[in-house]
């Protein structure tokens, strides 16, 4: 937030414009970051279209409550909730709409894992010391995005270093 002051700074902004501009920017790149995500991880135009579609709305699939006080809103004579109406800061949807920094911690944990998966295909050392570094980097910004990036690099060095064990034992 320090650093988006700054920035509203250079451009004359008050800190609510700046919060709604980074909102605004941050949101739409999360949504281009996963469509990227989505784009390399999946050949078939369909399938690619099928999971962009789930990236935004699976939160969101509603069910029909009984409780007539509940969080959901009222249709057709029945109580409406979202899934998983207590974990709402996983629902793509309405994180992109209130939390500027999350977005920016979700873009850059998806950089850094595809940086790692365009190591795995080059084995450029390179590529792997950046996507540490922009894990490191997202760590910063959303703390919790540098424990899933570390644990992936982590389980994979642990597969690289059995995996040499294992060819130098046989």
């Amino acid at each position: 937030y320090l650093l988006l002051g700054q920035a509203g700074r250079i451009f004359s902004a008050n800190a609510e414009q700046v919060y709604h501009a980074s909102r605004l920017i941050f949101g739409l790149g999360w949504l281009l970051t996963g469509w990227l995500f989505i784009k390399f991880s999946f050949v078939n135009k369909l399938y690619q279209k099928i999971a962009f579609l789930l990236f935004v709305f699976v939160g969101n699939w509603p069910k029909i409550v009984d409780d007539p006080n509940g969080y959901g809103f009222w249709f057709l004579g029945r109580n409406w909730e979202t899934t998983m109406v207590g974990w709402s800061n996983l629902d793509i949807v309405k994180r992109i709409t209130f939390v500027p920094h999350w977005n920016a911690g979700h873009i850059l944990t998806v950089v850094s894992l595809l940086l790692f998966i365009k190591f795995l295909k080059s084995k450029k050392n390179r590529d792997l010391v950046l996507s540490g570094i922009v894990g490191l980097i997202a760590g910063f910004v959303l703390p919790p995005t540098l424990i899933i990036v570390y644990m992936i690099l982590g389980l994979w060095f642990s597969y690289e270093i059995i995996r040499w064990v294992l060819s130098t034992v046989s």
